[in-house]
């Protein structure tokens, strides 16, 4: 069921209820996947949130830290975690070093 429609059974109010034991098992159906997307969503939200707090981290630490290689480390990881993807294309094709750890 796609997400409007989901949320118009959800919305939909009691006195449109049929009783019937199809309405019945139906709308336990479609609790359960809201109840499913729910979960799915808080632990997309967590992941954010945690990817989120790392990026700050890493930022606040590359601010604080001297040299330029350092810096360029720092940037390279916050990519990493902000999309993955774009860092390894981005690491094919340094045309300067990747920078040092600290």
């Amino acid at each position: 069921m796609s997400d409007v429609m989901l949320h118009g059974v959800l919305n939909m109010p009691p006195e449109l209820w049929s009783g019937s034991l199809i309405d019945v098992m139906q709308r336990h159906s479609r609790y359960l996947q809201a109840s499913q997307y729910i979960g799915e969503l808080t632990e997309q939200r967590d992941r954010l949130v945690e990817n989120n707090n790392r990026v700050i981290e890493l930022l606040k630490d590359g601010l604080q830290t001297d040299g330029s290689h350092h810096k360029q480390w720092y940037l390279n990881e916050v990519l990493k975690l902000i999309n993955p993807d774009i860092a390894k294309d981005v690491e094919m094709h340094w045309t300067h070093d990747a920078g040092i750890a600290p």
